[in-house]
């Protein structure tokens, strides 16, 4: 069995490797949330009301409820670069403390800008489900089709307000 013990190279050089991992993924995560934010906004934005007549689309909530969800995650974005700028600063002049300086709202600025897209991609993608089912059942099924269809009507069949 081999000793379990690395050399103090081996320790550095293993250490820099995964900061290095660290610092790209960290890079490209930024990117990625930006650019994916973005792309989902805009072709929301630019499709959904070729796809599916405003007037007659159901669950249109979610589609605004994607679409906050994606301006949060891009201003909790943007506010994560001045966090993250200060984060580094404070640790810069603790670099000698024991104890590193808390990043709290640098951590829930970044949690927020990566968990608001989900959101927003599965709001859309429901929203586009119900609608593209919805739309299928109307032509299959004319007669349950409705001409004052409301945002709370699935299928065709008219919930009283």
């Amino acid at each position: 069995m081999a000793d379990p013990v690395r050399s103090k190279e081996e320790y550095d050089a293993e250490l820099a490797s995964l900061d290095a991992a660290h610092n790209q993924n960290e890079a490209q995560r930024d990117s990625f949330i930006g650019l994916a934010h973005t792309a989902l906004f805009a072709a929301s934005i630019s499709f959904v009301a070729d796809l599916f007549p405003l007037g007659s689309a159901a669950l249109l909530w979610l589609v605004v409820m994607a679409w906050l969800s994606s301006c949060f995650g891009l201003l909790a974005l943007t506010l994560s670069f001045v966090e993250s700028r200060k984060a580094i600063d404070a640790r810069r002049q603790a670099l000698n403390d024991e104890e590193p300086p808390r990043a709290s709202w640098l951590e829930a600025l970044n949690a927020v800008a990566l968990w608001t897209f989900p959101v927003s991609l599965l709001s859309i993608f429901v929203f586009a489900s119900v609608n593209l089912m919805r739309a299928n059942d109307q032509e299959t099924f004319p007669e349950f089709a409705t001409e004052t269809t409301r945002p709370w009507d699935i299928r065709g069949f008219t919930v009283a307000a």
